[in-house]
């Protein structure tokens, strides 16, 4: 993690996040649920690896203070955004998110 990322991190997106869950540990730590489906772990876990190579923080199922827990939250020297994962989730609930979130979201699709 280069120093830009650090100040990122507690400037912007930790006072997006639930204190009641925050951990330094969560940085780069892989995370999936029971509930999901295979595709959408493996999916989640390419993405997550795809940006560990790129020098990118990246959380899972990070716990926002809005009670949303976004599948991918990337943190870069220059920007934070969301990767949500899905399978079969409709574009109404995509763009509710969007709205929701305190930064850019986008859409990756599983393959099947």
């Amino acid at each position: 993690m280069t120093s830009k990322q650090a100040q990122k991190i507690y400037r912007e997106l930790m006072p997006e996040v639930d204190s009641k869950f925050w951990r330094s540990s969560h940085e780069s730590c892989f995370r999936a649920s029971t509930h999901e489906t295979d595709e959408h772990i493996r999916m989640k876990f390419e993405r997550w690896l795809y940006w560990r190579r790129q020098g990118a923080s990246v959380f899972t199922e990070l716990i926002l203070t809005s009670g949303l827990r976004p599948d991918l939250v990337i943190v870069t020297e220059n920007n934070i955004f969301v990767e949500e994962i899905t399978q079969s989730e409709s574009d109404k609930s995509i763009e509710l998110k969007k709205q929701e979130y305190p930064w850019e979201v986008t859409r990756i699709k599983c393959q099947k």
